[in-house]
């Protein structure tokens, strides 16, 4: 009979521990609202606890051109610089906050169309988010892609993601990725801007 108790006792004591463990995990929401390359992006912390934002990174394809772009780096006009750096979540996030990062053309440096820079037809969005919490000592990130389409009968190009949810990164291999990102050094850890 103790045996059984014991057995019992071990399970609700790894239902508590992992219930906490969850609570306590950084969960990093990006998500878009409208229509083609105008449409917003944004992030949002719906973990309890806050998070740090550290940086956020655009790799783009669009029309068989890649391009990794730091949202910090980012060369539009001076009006979408502007605007881009007021939004910049760089720094904490509350829990259940959000911030508005630009419209997906801001993001991946892009200007009117011109017979230079013709309007996207085809391609990828890959938006990352790199943050640290207080409750945990490593980095914590969300990966979202958004696949750029082209729209029947010539219309503007419409834009998709590639899943219902945002990829939560917290492997350890995910975070190495995270700090190669971000330019840390792997031995003392420090981080170089």
């Amino acid at each position: 009979m103790s045996a059984t108790t014991a057995i019992i006792w071990l399970v609700y004591l790894h239902a508590i521990l992992s219930g906490y463990r969850r609570q306590r995990r950084a969960t990093i929401i990006i998500t878009a609202t409208g229509h083609g390359l105008n449409a917003r992006c944004f992030v949002a912390n719906l973990g309890l606890e806050p998070v740090n934002v550290l940086g956020v990174v655009i790799d783009s394809e669009l029309d068989g051109v890649k391009r990794r772009t730091d949202i910090a780096e980012l060369n539009g006009s001076a009006e979408d610089s502007t605007q881009i750096s007021k939004s910049i979540p760089h720094g904490p996030l509350t829990s259940g906050a959000y911030a508005d990062i630009g419209t997906f053309k801001q993001l991946c440096g892009l200007t009117q169309p011109s017979d230079d820079h013709p309007r996207p037809n085809e391609g990828e969005i890959i938006v990352t988010v790199i943050a640290t919490t207080a409750a945990d000592s490593y980095l914590a990130g969300a990966k979202r892609t958004f696949f750029i389409e082209a729209a029947d009968e010539g219309g503007p190009p419409y834009l998709r993601a590639d899943s219902a949810q945002t990829k939560q990164i917290r492997s350890r291999a995910g975070r190495r990725q995270l700090e190669s990102a971000l330019g840390c050094y792997n031995d003392d850890h420090q981080t170089r801007f």
